[in-house]
C-alpha cells in the first residue's frame, strides 16, 4: 500500500513538473503586426534570391506568400493539412530538380522554401527564433551572388527589415506584463533604440572578424546554369562587338603599381580566334580538322605549348592589379606579354590568361607584363597550318587581291611586311568609314565589306585583314579584348567598360613572332588614341550613358563629377573589401603580429570573443536583475516616498508597508486618515488601474499618464498644508 501511494505521489509530482514546464514554455501569441513584419521580411529576402531560384520554386513560394496573407481573412488556408501538402510538394520538387540545379542552387532553393514554410509553423517560441535565424541566413546568402557596394547598402536596409519581426516581438513580450499595447506604426523610437544597440555591438565585431578571421576557400563554386554570360564571347560574328560597344557597363578596373612612363595604347588581351568558317571566328579547337585530334582547347594549347619554346620573362616589367566584374566567363584580361603572379591563374600558349573557374564574383589578380618580349619566336607546323587555313570558296575577291599582292612583292625582301603595309595603306586611303551602325552584310560578308560598303566596326576591319593575310600566306589570327580605358586621377586607376571592347589582328613574322596589327587604326586613329567616345562622337546617342543620363537638371560637368565620385567609391570598396584576399590578410597580420602570427591571431580572436561574451553575459544578467518598471509604478513609488516623509501613526505605517498591500487599499487607508486627499487619492488609484489593466490606445495611455502625474503633484501640494 505504501509503495502504491509513493508511486502515485511520484506520478502527480511529475505531472506538476510537466505542467510547470509547459507554463514556462508558454509564449506570447504573435500579434498581427509581427506576422505582417515576418511576411515582409520573407518577401524582400525572396525577391533578392529570385534570380537563383528555379521556376517551380518561384511559383510555389509566391503561392505560399499569397496564401499566408489571405489566411488572415480565411483561416482555413493555414490548416495543418494544407501546409503538409505544400511541404511534400516542395520536397519532391527538390529531389527532382537537385541534379539539374547542382549543390549550391539546391541548397539556396531549400533555404528559401524553408524560410517561407516557417511562416506557417509558429507554435512555439523556438519556431519564431528559427524563423529569424533563417531570415538572416537567406539575406547572407544573397551576398554570395552580389558583392557591390550598392548592394551592401541595400543589404543594410534589408537587414533592418529582417530584424523588425524580432524587435516587434521583443517589445510585445516586454509590454505584456504591464498590459500595454505596442504603439502604432508612427512610434518608431523603440525600434531605433533597439537597432542602435544591436548595430553598435555587432558592427565593430563584424569589422574585426572580417580582417582577422582566416579567409576560407568556398566549399562549392557559384553555379553557372542560371547566370547569363556578359561581355566578350568565345566566338565572334561580324558585327557582334558593335552591339557590345553600345553598353556602358563596367568590365574591369586596373591599378598600376607605378605611374606609366609610356603613353602607348592599352590593348587588353582576352581571347584568340584561330578558326574561321566564313562568317564566325572561334578558337582553334572548333576546326573540323583539329576536332578529330583534340577534344578541348586545353589539349590543343598544351600541344602547341610543347612544340614552341616558353618565353623568358626578362627585362622591364609593368606590374598592375586587375579587378574584374562578374561575367561568368573564365578568360581574364592583361597586356602583352602577361605573366600572372598567382599560380591559380593559368597562362595559355596563345598568351591568354584564364581563371580557375568562371568569374561569378568580383575577382582580383596581379599581373606582370613584358611588352618588349617576343611572342612565339618559332611557330610549330600545326600552329602554322591552323593560322593559314581558310574556308573553301569563301570571299573570292579577297583571295584574288591577296594573290595579286603576293605576285607583286614575292621577289622583294621583307615581302610580308610590304604586303601588310599596302593593305593598311589601302584602308587608310580608300573611302573606308568607321561606324557603329554599318550596312547589313550577306553572302561573302568580308568581300562585300571590303569592296562594296567599306563601312564597319573593328571586327569588320580585323576579320578582313586577317583573311587577307592568310590568303597571302602569312599566318594570322583574330584577337578580341578591350582597348584603352578611362583614367581616374584621384583614385589612380583605369576603368574599362564594355564600350571599350575591341578586335585586332596578329600576324606571325620571322624573328618577330606574333605581332599585333590593328587595321582599325588605319581608318580611325582616334579610336586607338582617344577611345571609342572620340571615334563615335556623332553616334553618341546610340550609346547607353548610364543611370545618371536622365538627370537633365544637372549640367554635364556636375554629372561627370558625380559619376567619377561613384566610380571612385565603388573602386575603393572593390579594392579593400571585395579584393581583401588571404594574401593581403597574411600581409596585414604579419605587420600587426610579426612573422609567427598564427598563434597570436588565434589568441587575439579568442580573447576578443571572450570579452564580447563576457560583456553580453553581464548585460543580460543586469537586465534580468533590473525589473521593468512601468510609468504608473514609478508614480506609485513617488507617492509612497511622499507619504513616508509625513509623521504617520505606527499602526498605519505598519499596515501600509504590508507586502500584500494593493494600490487601491493603500489609497483608501490614506484617505481615511487624510480626508482632504480623498478625491485626489481616488483619482490616483482609478487612473493607475486603468493604465495597469485596461487596453488603451497610445493617445489614451499618454493622457492617463499625464493625469497620474498631475494627481501626484496635487497630493504633494496638499500634504504641505495638512497638520497631523
Amino acid at each position: 500500500m505504501k509503495s502504491i501511494k509513493l508511486s502515485a505521489y511520484k506520478h502527480l509530482r511529475a505531472c506538476d513538473i510537466m505542467a510547470l514546464f509547459k507554463k514556462k514554455q508558454a509564449t506570447t501569441p504573435l500579434s498581427s503586426r509581427t506576422s505582417v513584419f515576418m511576411w515582409v521580411a520573407v518577401l524582400v529576402n525572396f525577391l533578392m534570391l529570385a534570380p537563383q531560384l528555379s521556376v517551380a520554386f518561384l511559383v510555389l513560394n509566391s503561392l505560399l506568400l499569397i496564401i499566408f496573407m489571405q489566411g488572415f481573412r480565411y483561416p482555413i488556408l493555414k490548416s495543418r493539412r494544407l501546409v503538409n501538402v505544400f511541404t511534400v510538394v516542395g520536397a519532391l520538387l527538390l529531389i527532382i530538380l537537385s541534379k539539374q540545379l547542382g549543390l549550391m542552387l539546391t541548397m539556396v532553393n531549400l533555404l528559401v522554401f524553408s524560410h517561407v514554410m516557417k511562416l506557417f509553423e509558429q507554435n512555439h517560441q523556438r519556431d519564431f527564433y528559427v524563423f529569424n535565424l533563417l531570415s538572416l541566413m537567406v539575406l547572407a546568402t544573397a551576398m554570395i551572388f552580389h558583392q557591390s557596394l550598392w548592394f551592401f547598402l541595400l543589404f543594410m536596409v534589408l537587414l533592418i527589415i529582417s530584424l523588425l519581426p524580432l524587435l516587434n516581438y521583443q517589445r510585445q513580450t516586454t509590454s505584456v506584463g504591464n498590459q500595454q499595447r505596442w504603439p502604432s506604426f508612427t512610434g518608431v523610437k523603440p525600434y531605433i533604440g533597439l537597432l542602435t544597440k544591436l548595430l553598435t555591438v555587432s558592427i565593430p565585431l563584424a569589422i574585426f572578424l572580417f580582417f582577422i578571421f582566416p579567409r576560407l576557400q568556398p566549399f562549392a563554386a557559384i553555379p553557372q546554369a542560371k547566370m547569363a554570360k556578359t561581355g566578350l564571347s568565345d566566338s565572334v560574328n561580324v558585327g557582334d562587338i558593335s552591339q557590345l560597344v553600345q553598353s556602358n557597363e563596367l568590365a574591369f578596373q586596373v591599378e598600376f603599381a607605378s605611374p606609366r612612363s609610356s603613353h602607348q595604347p592599352l590593348y587588353w588581351r582576352a581571347l584568340v580566334m584561330e578558326h574561321f568558317d566564313g562568317s564566325t571566328w572561334q578558337s582553334a579547337e572548333h576546326s573540323p580538322r583539329l576536332r578529330a585530334i583534340f577534344r578541348t582547347k586545353q589539349h590543343y594549347l598544351e600541344y602547341i605549348e610543347s612544340q614552341e619554346p616558353q618565353p623568358l620573362f626578362t627585362g622591364n616589367a609593368i606590374n598592375y592589379q586587375v579587378f574584374v566584374q562578374p561575367n561568368y566567363q573564365q578568360f581574364l584580361f592583361a597586356l602583352d606579354v602577361a605573366r600572372p603572379q598567382s599560380t591559380a591563374i593559368q597562362r595559355l600558349a596563345d598568351n591568354t590568361l584564364i581563371a580557375p573557374r568562371p568569374i561569378s564574383q568580383k575577382f582580383a589578380y596581379e599581373v606582370s607584363s613584358y611588352p618588349k618580349l617576343t611572342m612565339s619566336p618559332e611557330l610549330s607546323s600545326l600552329s602554322n597550318t591552323v593560322n593559314l587555313s581558310l574556308p573553301e570558296e569563301s570571299n573570292p575577291r579577297l583571295r584574288v587581291l591577296a594573290k595579286n599582292l603576293v605576285e607583286k612583292y614575292q621577289n622583294r625582301p621583307n615581302s610580308q611586311a610590304l604586303i601588310i603595309d599596302e593593305v593598311l595603306s589601302k584602308i587608310r586611303q580608300d573611302s573606308f568609314y568607321y561606324t557603329l551602325s554599318p550596312s547589313l552584310l550577306t553572302g561573302d560578308r568580308l568581300d562585300q565589306f571590303f569592296f562594296d560598303t567599306q563601312e564597319g566596326f573593328c571586327v569588320h576591319y580585323a576579320s578582313s585583314f586577317t583573311f587577307l593575310m592568310r590568303a597571302a600566306g602569312i599566318p594570322a589570327r583574330l584577337v578580341t579584348g578591350y582597348l584603352g580605358g578611362d583614367y581616374h586621377e584621384q583614385g589612380n586607376f583605369y576603368s574599362i567598360y564594355q564600350k571599350d571592347a575591341h578586335a585586332w589582328a596578329e600576324v606571325w613574322l620571322p624573328e618577330k613572332g606574333w605581332t599585333r596589327v590593328d587595321p582599325t587604326a588605319a581608318v580611325s586613329p582616334e579610336r586607338v588614341e582617344q577611345g571609342i567616345d572620340a571615334a563615335l562622337a556623332q553616334e553618341q546617342s546610340l550609346l547607353n550613358p548610364g543611370f545618371l543620363a536622365n538627370a537633365r537638371w544637372l549640367d554635364p560637368v556636375t554629372l561627370l563629377r558625380i559619376q567619377a565620385a561613384f566610380e571612385l567609391i565603388d573602386y575603393q570598396w572593390t579594392k579593400y573589401i571585395v579584393g581583401f584576399s588571404s594574401k593581403k590578410q597574411s600581409k596585414l597580420l604579419q605587420q600587426l603580429f610579426g612573422e609567427q602570427q598564427y598563434w597570436k591571431v588565434a589568441l587575439a580572436v579568442a580573447l576578443t570573443l571572450a570579452i564580447i561574451f563576457a560583456v553580453f553575459y553581464l548585460i543580460i544578467t543586469l537586465n534580468q536583475e533590473k525589473k521593468t518598471v512601468s510609468v504608473q509604478e514609478k508614480y506609485y513609488r513617488r507617492l509612497q516616498q511622499l507619504i513616508k516623509k509625513e509623521a504617520l501613526p505606527t499602526s498605519l505605517q505598519g499596515e501600509l508597508d504590508s507586502p500584500s498591500m494593493t494600490v487601491r487599499r493603500y489609497c483608501v487607508l490614506l484617505s481615511l486618515h487624510f480626508s482632504p486627499l480623498e478625491e485626489q487619492l481616488e483619482q490616483f488609484y482609478t487612473t493607475y488601474e486603468a493604465l495597469q489593466y485596461q487596453p488603451l490606445t497610445l493617445t489614451q495611455s499618454n493622457e492617463k499618464k499625464a493625469q497620474l502625474l498631475a494627481n501626484v503633484k496635487q497630493i504633494a501640494e496638499l500634504l504641505k498644508g495638512v497638520r497631523y
